[in-house]
């Protein structure tokens, strides 16, 4: 494994890492349970012991208040477990003694179960690997306890740690530590030694930030500030600027001497660095700060842009609505015209201009790497709870001819870095962060070019970016819906037309198609156009692929292949059949689906903004982005899943596996049986009613009402308002649900989506620095 592999891997394991430690206490049961008949002895030892590593686990990590957990035949308990001991830079930072427990051959200890005799792992310690953090759950049994018959209850309680600056060592000490390293198969070293072994990872931070504005320090030329009609710099902290009450943390650190400094309205709220001849601030008497301003000649020179930047490959990929966890890759110039929601941490990779005039909204990290010039028109980039100015980073690489041009007072909230780059303003630009430039000029020296800065403490010696620390990983991005440059044609119709004969082989249109009246394509039809009439009663055995938009109605269209459409879907289908994958690159807008039958899946990469109607679908019904109208009486053969909003009703579904939505419910779900799971990452503002549920219902935010339901278990993370007549088994709210354990939209797309390796970075992989949160936890008998 390189280096550079390793700690980004190390990453994701260090970030929020909680060490659970349990201590079990057991009451002596009074009777012995018969073997299973069902099963072999040795098969019935196997689940027992697996049975007591996940009840012990799945208490710990859900909050769970109770669990029951039993044995039959002879065991035992003693102190011969592992000794687990972290060491932060080389300083101890906490030891776990696991305590181990013996069954008919097979040994537990800090959740690992291995055969005694040749330490084959039966069952693995519980790590659960995130984007942004980990869990890695170590119980500790107590020797003194003998009995595993009876209920468990836990309280627990929690200390910090630092977060290590260079290195993370684990120490194990067990008979099973061979076994215990495999565990830790990300690690930079792995040391063995008689009975022990060192785990360890290392790290190397690489600071994007040092100063709230740092220009001029790549080649010291003119800055050219004597043009800039005003400068403002302040600071603020806890992620949200105070207008009212601004702080004086800010720096500014400059090659600019006396000359270029001029003598125009300069208003620091911090300090000034300065490798120039520049006389104390106090004698400009432009330059007003309000308190706390000097004069330094030490400075230092940041790190060039180019050390942070992803650097495209062949896998590209834009993004067709909001960012929902993946690196999107573009090989041309692009435009973000519109509003994007940040849902999942994500990256942009621009190998060309990039030019945004509409608004980001970054409700999760975002970083944008862009390859020749950034234009920030009238743009806004925020963050929904306050100026978090560490989940937005934008990069412009370090190329000759880059330059960062605003235009229309953009309004940013996030880390600006372009070392080499020009920032041209025209009015005011509005920085909520920190900004790494060679050159800060007005557009033509206008009186209104000024920059207004307000530096987020927060970002100071933060490692940065945030979203690199996908890179190295496997990301899932959403399957084209059509590849013309690989269709094999048998007929070739070049400009629009109409099919008015049956056609035997495979037919391409490279324009629109303008209609088929009951007639056979016996092979696939690509469309290198637009469906620009209707298709009425047809039949294609094969594929049916488009490349922009279905602008008119299929109407009993028989389809024994795929229907993939790589733009929208601007009018209805009717009692259509499709004998494999619906595919649709774009939105569907005014038609919706009408009694439409899919042999596979169907997947709406845009928005869905008509209704679905007594749909039949054989495996999954998979939704990029919102679902503004209702889905009625649909028939799905696997999981319903929704990546955004759910604002209309949910009425009579039927669903054989999970349902899943990322992003709220607006409106109610009513007579819906779902076989599977209801997991909901928004909320649930209306009713849910009559809804049957034979697995669990899982909701990050509030629920508004349950009303004359079944459901298994309950977990919502905030408040439920009204239950009525509603049935369940368990009902965990609050504090007591631990929302990492909730499934993802990537959990559901495993099998829907290609697969490629995120490029490495130019320069080695950093990390942030966090805390370690550890939580203790006390598992007693009752």
């Amino acid at each position: 494994m390189s280096r550079a592999q390793a700690e980004i891997i190390g990453i994701t394991l260090l970030i929020g890492f909680v060490l659970v430690s349990a201590g079990a206490v057991f009451v002596v049961g009074s009777s012995v349970l018969s073997p299973l008949e069902a099963q072999s002895e040795q098969e019935q030892q196997i689940d027992e012991m697996e049975s007591v590593a996940h009840e012990i686990d799945t208490m710990m990590r859900t909050g769970q208040a109770e669990g029951e957990v039993g044995l039959e035949g002879s065991y035992s308990l003693s102190d011969d477990g592992a000794s687990i001991s972290f060491y932060v830079d080389g300083e101890e930072a906490d030891t776990i003694e696991t305590g181990q427990l013996e069954h008919e051959g097979l040994i537990y200890e800090g959740g690992l179960v291995v055969h005694e005799d040749d330490g084959q792992v039966v069952s693995s310690p519980s790590f659960e690997l995130t984007d942004r953090s980990s869990h890695i759950h170590i119980p500790k049994l107590d020797p003194d306890a003998n009995s595993f018959d009876g209920a468990l209850s836990h309280n627990g309680t929690s200390a910090d740690i630092d977060a290590p600056e260079e290195e993370l060592e684990i120490v194990i000490e067990s008979e099973y530590y061979e076994e215990w390293a495999d565990e830790f198969d990300t690690a930079d070293s792995v040391e063995y030694d008689d009975g022990e072994v060192t785990i360890r990872y290392e790290f190397d931070h690489l600071s994007a930030v040092d100063s709230a504005l740092n220009i001029g320090m790549s080649d010291g030329t003119d800055l050219r500030l004597n043009e800039l009609p005003a400068l403002d710099i302040d600071s603020y902290d806890d992620g949200e600027y105070d207008p009212d009450n601004p702080r004086e943390e800010a720096v500014l650190e400059t090659a600019a001497d006396q000359q270029n400094m001029g003598n125009n309205d300069f208003d620091f709220k911090g300090k000034l660095n300065s490798s120039g001849d520049v006389r104390a601030i106090d004698e400009h008497p432009n330059r007003a700060p309000t308190r706390g301003a000097h004069s330094f000649q030490d400075v230092s020179d940041p790190v060039p842009s180019s050390e942070f930047m992803l650097t495209p490959d062949d896998n590209f990929v834009a993004p067709s609505g909001d960012l929902t966890g993946n690196v999107y890759q573009i090989d041309e110039d692009y435009e973000i015209d519109d509003e994007k929601t940040v849902r999942s941490q994500s990256a942009l990779v621009v190998d060309g201009d990039l030019k945004i005039t509409g608004d980001i909204i970054a409700e999760e990290p975002v970083d944008v790497f862009v390859h020749g010039t950034l234009e920030l028109d009238g743009a806004t980039i925020e963050t929904p709870e306050g100026e978090q100015s560490d989940k937005v980073s934008l990069f412009v690489d370090d190329g000759e001819e880059t330059t960062v041009e605003t235009r229309n007072e953009p309004q940013i909230t996030g880390l600006l870095h372009a070392s080499n780059s020009t920032i041209d303003i025209t009015g005011d630009f509005q920085t909520y962060g920190a900004i790494v430039a060679d050159s800060v000029e007005p557009n033509q020296n206008h009186n209104h070019d000024t920059l207004t800065l307000h530096y987020d403490e927060r970002l100071e010696d933060r490692s940065t970016p945030y979203a690199t620390d996908l890179s190295g990983e496997t990301a899932t991005v959403p399957e084209p819906a059509v590849d013309p440059d690989n269709f094999d044609a048998d007929i070739v119709r070049n400009g629009s037309t109409s099919i008015d004969d049956d056609k035997d082989g495979n037919v391409r249109i490279n324009g629109d198609l303008e209609g088929i009246d009951e007639r056979t394509v016996d092979g696939d039809l690509l469309v290198d156009g637009n469906v620009a009439d209707e298709l009425d009663e047809a039949k294609i055995t094969g594929d049916l692929l488009v490349t922009g938009d279905v602008e008119k109605e299929l109407d009993e269209v028989d389809i024994g292949g795929d229907l993939r459409i790589a733009g929208s879907l601007d009018d209805e289908l009717d009692e259509t059949d499709v004998g494999g994958d619906l595919v649709i690159g774009g939105d569907v807008d005014d038609g919706g689906l009408d009694e439409v039958e899919i042999g596979s899946d169907l997947r709406i990469t845009g928005d869905l903004h008509d209704e679905l109607d007594e749909v039949e679908v054989e495996r999954d019904l998979i939704v990029h982005g919102d679902v503004t109208d209702e889905l009625d009486e649909a028939d799905i053969g696997r999981h319903l899943v929704i990546g955004g909003d759910l604002s209309d009703e949910l009425d009579e579904i039927e669903v054989t596996g999970d349902v899943f939505v990322g992003g709220a419910v607006t409106d109610e779900i009513d007579e819906a049986e779902i076989d599977g799971d209801l997991t909901v990452w928004g909320g649930i503002d209306e009713e849910v009613d009559e809804v049957e549920i034979d697995g669990d219902l899982m909701v990050d935010g509030d629920v508004e009402e349950l009303d004359e339901g079944e459901i298994r278990d309950i977990y919502v993370s905030g408040e439920i308002h009204e239950i009525d007549d509603t049935e369940y088994e368990n009902k965990y709210t609050g504090d007591d649900v631990d929302t990492d354990n909730f499934p993802t939209i990537d959990d559901y797309l495993e099998n829907h989506t290609i697969k490629y390796e995120i490029p490495d970075m130019t320069a080695d992989h950093h990390t942030p620095a966090h805390d370690f949160d550890i939580r203790i936890t006390e598992i007693e008998a009752e």
